[in-house]
């Protein structure tokens, strides 16, 4: 529980008129928003865990959105991570809900870059999708801006 000690101490200094966004929590929020559909935007995936039970309160304590459950996905850009035949979506990116307006996009951008059994977490975009010929490293660099 520390660090959920300590990330409520860092945003809570965080001034309201600044944007916010927190990257690469780490759980399984669930495909249904059911109790939490002021943070969850229902576009989930699996089944939920106690460590995304945690990001959803965390959610709800500071009216932050969870980014990677508001648009609507293939599961190809959902899942973060295979193994086998084991297939999750971990990487949770939070906002604040006044802040949604600037996210356009949010998926998880599988590629050459990354290990064999993780993708390139979630991504935030605010013009788009890249541009073709770009490679997965140029690509997330560019995506995860907001």
């Amino acid at each position: 529980m520390q660090f959920w000690e300590d990330l409520d101490s860092m945003v809570s200094t965080v001034p309201t008129s600044e944007k916010l966004f927190i990257g690469d929590l780490n759980g399984h929020v669930g495909v249904t928003n059911v109790g939490f559909e002021r943070v969850h935007g229902g576009f989930g995936y699996g089944s939920r865990s106690q460590e995304g039970e945690n990001v959803l309160n965390f959610a709800l304590a500071y009216d932050l959105l969870i980014v990677n459950t508001v648009f609507k996905k293939r599961e190809f850009h959902l899942v973060t991570f295979r193994s086998g035949q084991h297939l999750s979506q971990i990487d949770f990116i939070l906002a604040r809900r006044e802040d949604r307006r600037d996210c356009l996009d949010c998926k998880v951008i599988p590629g050459e870059c990354c290990p064999s059994t993780q993708a390139c977490g979630g991504g935030l975009s605010s013009s788009g999708t890249c541009p073709p010929g770009q490679t997965c490293q140029d690509c997330e660099n560019k995506v995860v801006e907001a």
